[in-house]
């Protein structure tokens, strides 16, 4: 019993229990061909993928010394960050009237992206001494 039944490899259908006419073989080349091309694709695109998380961390270690400012200056606006998550039009709807008044404390808030930028980043939040915490450090990994 010969079997007309496909059997699946990558893309392409090979039939067996019957010889295949030209066309059919050339049709089976191309087709083997293209998950070819397309492996190579898939190599060309790992390649480009690691280039630019190379950029990437080339410029967030580039962006650090403006952050480092931007945190100097934010120090000196009272209430920065409670005013600016309690604006944000995401973080806001999940804040409670107990946040909020927590957020009054929040001094600092820094995002450290991880060194291989894929697996993630950091935010850590600093406090002043508040009856809200007993730590004045938090930190959420976003992996």
């Amino acid at each position: 019993r010969s079997s007309l039944v496909p059997h699946a490899v990558s893309s392409c259908w090979l039939y067996s229990g019957f010889d295949l006419n030209t066309e059919e073989k050339e049709q089976q080349e191309a087709t083997e061909y293209i998950d070819e091309v397309y492996s190579e694709i898939g190599r060309l695109n790992e390649q480009a993928s690691e280039q630019i998380l190379k950029v990437e961390q080339k410029y967030n270690k580039l962006h650090q010394p403006f952050f480092q400012k931007r945190l100097k200056l934010i120090a000196k606006i009272p209430n920065f960050g409670v005013t600016t998550l309690g604006n944000h039009s995401q973080v806001s709807t999940l804040l409670g009237e107990v946040d909020e008044e927590a957020l009054h404390y929040l001094t600092r808030v820094e995002v450290t992206a991880f060194e291989n930028i894929k697996s993630g980043y950091r935010i850590d939040f600093y406090f002043d001494e508040s009856p809200y915490f007993k730590i004045n450090f938090s930190q959420k990994n976003f992996i």
